[in-house]
């Protein structure tokens, strides 16, 4: 700061920049305040033109990084882009290699406000298409004469009492057999529709409950009942739903949310993402830029930055995830678990929304949905409000309806309610009730007369006829595969999902582990130092019922508390299938492989805890099949326990089924009665009974090469076990296989019916 007085006797405070020279102090400081007010307007100007300098070097910077991207091969320039640093500069960054802050900082660069901003980012992305003139398709679905039929008993023997149960069993057996006539009655869901659901706006479908309305959804997106009697014809731009694969088109989001509680609502979004791929967006790109440098356009930055990295695949967390998270309002709740009936997680709504964002990962054409989610309410007109209104207010009856009591008002008092939730109903309840056949007697009036006669029916009607015929030079739908990504992709997205939700589940694995080692400790003290004791044939038996017991008690737990934990995912399977995320190969093959290191982990730790309490020979083979054995065991209990839920409709019928087996399996199991004591006519199931195979292959791995004496038997551990057990040392390879067979086989049959039951009752 520089003080001069000037020849008027006016102080003047100049501010000058360190860059000039004492000369330059000097020479103001002799000027008259006219020539200070000149110099002062010089050197902003000055100024002026350095920043417009600087700025032209920048964009000149630019646009030679931008022209060294376009010399890269079409591979390598999706997967590039230029990125503006909080400072200002541009970097030429890889899309692959994109950081959690860099996607956040670009992301609130583009939409700082989901609700304002949404808006003009999608306007950029769509002026960018169209600048080079791509058109981008759409889908019309249209439906004639569609109705869909049922079989079910009505009346009395529609109730879910014992006595209908049992009654419908034996006669759905014998009508099987073509000996009785099926009591069941025809019952019309749909009956004759007809109709169309034009591209780029949302059809409202209103109607009283129980009138079809999810029916008539579920045919439109191709998730119909198999076992429903369907007529008439559903098409996608004139093709029917055997010529393509509906689910890579049209995405039905159910009213139950179900998710596995234990991931994180961004972890969800991401493996929904990687499941479903990319769909179409890589050869849109391709396209796009392939344009726009024959046009040489260059595409503004940041949108060119999201829209690569949107389309590339395969990564775990990218900017559409982080996109789809913000314009739902969940980037609060990202990394919160989404939690379950037992486990406090996100809120219903946010679950809501959560489930629609996983259909929202791939760009879907049609969103079928039964609860409306969220939208941006014009407030321009009457007819604006009135759209609106009624969708919104069709959710609020839906959830209603269905036992959730979202909201306790009465009309009257909903303009309150419209201030506090920002929701804009139009008080038109009364249409619920003024289509209904009571009161179109008391009114006199036939509104389906009304409408046959009126011109908005023969518009329609005309309509559907010009449309009846597709359009000339149109192709064919054609999708190569069935899901969006390979076998290889789906089981490793598969698998990386369950190790998430078995790693923050230690109600089951932790607990599993604590109560495996109690267990292992508590043998250990009762059956101290047993396992090199022949001295006496009791001794033997004591060492042999450890054995029995460790198999029996730890299998059976095993298998207990594997059920409620596949019942659930199950339950998540099932929509995710329905939405064309994966198959049935990749779920199950990832059910089996998760619990591969755990069952080790477990069998390792209880056998060698047992192993050296009970004093048990320390020679390497014998201690490696004791380990293999008790591996081996606790696998086909749990992967048994898998099974049974798997062919039955839940968990507690799966307990059900599974204790009469354990039952059995202990009877045969060969140490209750001894194999050459069983009945001949019974002995063939003591072969087919896994648990006899692992008491014989654990017995004859310890004692059945022993020679020491039997003092009150006068015979050898290996002569005793065989006379009075049958079992010989030599048939141990064969109860490797036989053990090992077990756990394929019942992994065989958990993968067949997870592919071929469906248990579900919508």
């Amino acid at each position: 700061m520089h003080e001069c007085i000037n020849r008027h006797g006016i102080k003047s405070d100049l501010t000058l920049y360190h860059s000039h020279s004492h000369f330059v102090t000097n020479y103001i400081c002799s000027m008259e305040g006219s020539d200070i007010y000149r110099a002062s307007n010089r050197l902003r100007a000055s100024n002026s033109t350095f920043s417009r300098t600087s700025r032209h070097e920048e964009d000149d910077e630019e646009a030679l990084r931008w022209a060294a991207l376009e010399k890269l091969p079409t591979y390598n320039r999706l997967r590039k882009g230029l990125l503006t640093t909080s400072r200002g500069f541009t970097n030429e960054i890889d899309i692959t290699d994109l950081g959690f802050h860099e996607r956040q900082k670009l992301l609130n660069r583009l939409i700082n406000v989901a609700e304002e901003d949404n808006e003009n980012f999608l306007l950029k992305i769509k002026e960018r298409i169209d600048t080079v003139g791509i058109d981008i398709p759409t889908i019309e679905v249209r439906y004639e004469h569609l109705s869909v039929e049922t079989e079910a008993y009505v009346g009395s023997r529609a109730s879910p009492t014992f006595f209908n149960f049992a009654t419908n069993m034996v006669e759905n057996l014998f009508t099987s057999l073509h000996i009785l006539s099926s009591k069941k009655k025809q019952v019309s869901i749909l009956k004759d529709v007809s109709g169309i659901v034009k591209p780029r706006r949302m059809t409202l479908l209103l109607g009283p409950p129980s009138s079809g309305k999810t029916t008539l959804l579920l045919a439109l997106s191709g998730k119909l009942d198999p076992n429903l009697k369907v007529s008439g014809r559903v098409t996608y731009n004139g093709h029917g739903m055997d010529e393509f694969v509906p689910q890579r088109t049209a995405a039905y989001i159910s009213q139950n949310d179900v998710h596995i509680g234990n991931m994180t609502v961004r972890e969800t979004l991401a493996f929904s993402a990687r499941c479903q791929g990319v769909g179409t967006r890589y050869d849109l790109l391709s396209e796009l830029s392939r344009r726009e440098k024959e046009a040489n356009i260059r595409p503004d930055p940041d949108i060119d930055v999201y829209m690569k990295a949107a389309t590339v695949g395969g990564q775990e967390a990218n900017l559409a995830t982080d996109y789809v998270l913000k314009i739902l309002g969940l980037d609060l709740c990202a990394d919160t678990i989404v939690g379950d009936e037992m486990l406090r997680g996100i809120s219903g709504g946010q679950r809501k929304r959560v489930t629609t964002g996983e259909m929202l990962q791939t760009f879907m054409s049609i969103l079928t949905m039964t609860l409306f989610l969220r939208t941006e309410m014009h407030r321009d007109s009457l007819d604006d409000g009135g759209v609106y209104a009624g969708a919104l207010f069709f959710a609020v009856m839906m959830f209603m309806f269905n036992g959730i009591v979202e909201l306790s008002m009465t009309i009257e008092r909903l303009p309150v309610f419209y201030k506090q939730r920002d929701l804009l109903f139009y008080p038109a309840t009364w249409m619920l009730e003024v289509t209904t056949p009571s009161q179109e007697l008391t009114l006199g009036v036939d509104f389906h007369q009304i409408y046959k006669s009126s011109k908005l029916y023969r518009r329609n009607k005309q309509l559907i006829a010009e449309l009846s015929n597709p359009t000339p030079g149109s192709k064919d739908l054609h999708f190569p595969t069935q899901y969006a990504q390979s076998l290889w992709v789906q089981c490793s997205a598969c698998l990386w999902k369950q190790h998430w939700s078995y790693w923050r589940n230690p109600p089951y694995t932790a607990v599993r582990f604590y109560t495996t080692i109690v267990i292992a400790l508590l043998f250990g003290t009762m059956f101290w130092d047993i396992g090199g004791k022949y001295s006496s044939r009791q001794n033997l038996f004591n060492a042999i019922g450890s054995m029995y017991n460790a198999v029996l008690f730890v299998g059976v737990q095993n298998a207990a508390s594997v059920q409620p934990v596949v019942a659930i995912e199950r339950t998540v399977f099932y929509r995710e299938r329905a939405a064309g995320m994966y198959s049935a190969l990749p779920y199950a093959i990832a059910q089996v492989i998760i619990e591969l290191p755990y069952i080790f982990v477990q069998a390792a730790s209880y056998g060698v805890i047992v192993y050296a309490m009970m004093g048990f020979e320390w020679t390497l083979e014998k201690f490696f099949w004791y380990i293999f054995f008790m591996y081996f065991t606790l696998c086909y209990f749990t992967f048994y326990g898998m099974m049974a839920v798997a062919i039955t409709p839940n968990h507690h019928v799966a307990s059900i089924v599974g204790a009469a087996f354990y039952g059995i399996w202990n009877l045969f199991s060969g140490f209750v009665i001894p194999q050459p004591n069983i009945p001949v006519w019974w002995r063939w199931y003591y072969w087919a009974c896994p648990v006899a195979w692992t008491i014989y292959g654990l017995v004859a791995s310890q004692y059945g090469d022993v020679t020491d004496l039997i003092k009150s038997e006068n015979k050898s551990v290996q002569e005793f076990i065989r006379s009075y057990f049958g079992i010989k040392h030599d048939f141990l390879g064969v109860c490797a296989i036989m053990v090992s067979g077990f756990a394929v086989l019942f992994v065989f049959i958990f993968a067949l019916s997870v592919k071929v039951l469906n248990f579900q009752k919508r």
